[in-house]
């Protein structure tokens, strides 16, 4: 599956080198699916490998950080993209994949509080997942 990988470095850069563009919605969703594959695909093969070990943690919150990473993650790229204003394409790299680690950690801490605080209500906003 190296296509995968192959095909979401470059439909990343694609989605933004044109994000001003009205079609690059396309390659963004096309990218999302390449990501998504790439990422179960390089999983599988460094477990397989007995490379990594599947973390609980992280299986049990995949679902509470799919559900809320959405508007989180557009607030913190929204807000670092104004206050700390990219002058070239490489910090709006840099800072898209920033915001992206900011959300997913936030959302793992999110997580990990609920789960020892209010344990019932994490399964029930998670669906028991």
């Amino acid at each position: 599956m190296k296509w995968a990988i192959i095909a979401y470095i470059v439909l990343s850069v694609t989605n933004l080198y044109f994000n001003h563009d009205t079609w690059v919605v396309y390659v963004h969703r096309i990218g999302i699916l390449a990501g998504i594959i790439s990422v179960i695909t390089v999983s599988a093969h460094y477990i397989k490998l007995g490379k990594w070990e599947i973390n609980n943690f992280l299986s049990e919150s995949s679902f509470f950080i799919y559900a809320y990473h959405a508007t989180f993650l557009a607030l913190i790229t929204k807000a670092s993209v104004k206050y700390i204003i990219p002058t070239s394409n490489f910090e709006l790299i840099i800072l898209y994949f920033l915001s992206s680690a900011i959300t997913i950690l936030i959302g793992l801490g999110l997580y990990y509080i609920l789960k020892l605080y209010l344990p019932k209500f994490t399964r029930i906003i998670t669906g028991d997942r």
